[in-house]
């Protein structure tokens, strides 16, 4: 997909179809592919990816977390989602169990947001 020319026409398709997909590995693939891309100019990507932040999968937000710490997107929504995220535990709690399981889901995604909140200088 990032090799692909004329991305600014296909990410608004993955936003239409991909982002909101009842399949979760179907919604972690548009945030990739969107966070390949770099095309973070595209309009309706960060009203996307400020929604991710709040789906029902864990991963999905950890992905979502990511493509906010690479594009840099910032607003008081997007915020208040990483900061929801970072209240489930201590970064250092999170750090800890990464150590002990690389899969742990939760500590990965409360790790992201805190990379991503650093990020975009948010960090408290």
């Amino acid at each position: 997909f990032a090799e692909l020319p004329n991305q600014e026409s296909v990410v608004p398709m993955l936003i239409t179809h991909m982002f909101k997909h009842q399949n979760m590995d179907v919604r972690r693939i548009a945030l990739h592919a969107c966070l390949r891309s770099k095309a973070y100019y595209v309009p309706g990507l960060k009203e996307a990816v400020t929604t991710s932040l709040k789906d029902p999968h864990p991963w999905v937000r950890y992905d979502a977390a990511w493509v906010v710490q690479d594009s840099k997107y910032s607003s008081p929504e997007i915020i208040e989602n990483l900061t929801a995220i970072v209240r489930k535990m201590p970064k250092q709690e999170a750090d800890r169990r990464k150590e002990i399981s690389a899969s742990d889901v939760e500590a990965s995604e409360v790790q992201q947001a805190y990379s991503a909140l650093a990020e975009i200088g948010e960090l408290k």
